[in-house]
C-alpha cells in the first residue's frame, strides 16, 4: 500500500479522485496517513495484489470492502525480548505489530484513529494503541482493548524461568489467557492479560 493524495474531499471512497490506481482509493483511516487501499470481493483479490496472507475485510460503505494489510511474522508483545519495543519487529517504524482477537493472525499496521487505550472500549485491535488486543473475553460486557501476552509454555514457548524474557506481558504469567477465536479455536502463542 502506497500514501497517495485525494484532489477532491469526499466521504464516498468510490466518488472521490486521487491518485491512486484503478481500482483503488486513497484513504486515511489510520495514524499511517493516507494510502492507496484495493477495492476488493473475495480474499483472491487480494492476494493476487496485496500479498498471502491479505483478507477482504476492510469496510469501505457501501456494501464495499478494501484489501487489509497482510498478515506478518512479527511480535505483538510490549517489551518482547531481542524485538524493539518500537515496533515489535515491524518493517516501518510508524507502524505496530497487531493481534487479531478474531482470527488470530498478526499484521503490521497503525493505530486507527484516534486509538484507544488499555481497558477502553474497542471494535478492532488495531482501534488500541500497539501492544494491546481488542477482545471480549466474557461475550457479554463488549469488546475491550487488552494487554497482548504470551502463553506459559509449551503452548506459546516464553520461558517464564527467566526473568529479563520480558514476554508474559502480565504481572503474574498465570493471567495470560488465551483469546476465544471466532472460529471457535484459540490462539496457541499469544493471549491476553486478565487483569
Amino acid at each position: 500500500m502506497s500514501s497517495c493524495q485525494v484532489s477532491q474531499s469526499s466521504s464516498d471512497p468510490t466518488t472521490h479522485s486521487d491518485n491512486c490506481q484503478p481500482g483503488s482509493a486513497c484513504i486515511s483511516h489510520n495514524a499511517c496517513g493516507p494510502r492507496c487501499y484495493q477495492f476488493c470481493r473475495t480474499k483472491a483479490d487480494c492476494e493476487q495484489t496485496t500479498g498471502l496472507g491479505s483478507t477482504c475485510t476492510i469496510d469501505a460503505g457501501g456494501g464495499q470492502s478494501f484489501c487489509d494489510v497482510p498478515t506478518a511474522n512479527c511480535n505483538p508483545v510490549n517489551g518482547a525480548a531481542g524485538v524493539s519495543p518500537r515496533y515489535s519487529g515491524c518493517p516501518l517504524a510508524v507502524q505496530g505489530c497487531y493481534l487479531s482477537g478474531e482470527s488470530g493472525n498478526l499484521t503490521c499496521d497503525c493505530y486507527n484513529l484516534p486509538g484507544a487505550r488499555q481497558g477502553e472500549t474497542c471494535s478492532h485491535s488495531r482501534d488500541c494503541f500497539p501492544g494491546l488486543v481488542c477482545t471480549d473475553p466474557t461475550s457479554i460486557s463488549g469488546k475491550h482493548c487488552f494487554k497482548v501476552c504470551r502463553l506459559p509454555s509449551p503452548d506459546g514457548g516464553a520461558d517464564l524461568t527467566r526473568p529479563d524474557a520480558g514476554e508474559s506481558g502480565c504481572s503474574d504469567y498465570r493471567n495470560c489467557i488465551p483469546i476465544q477465536l471466532t472460529n471457535g479455536t484459540q490462539r496457541s502463542t499469544y493471549g491476553f492479560c486478565n487483569e
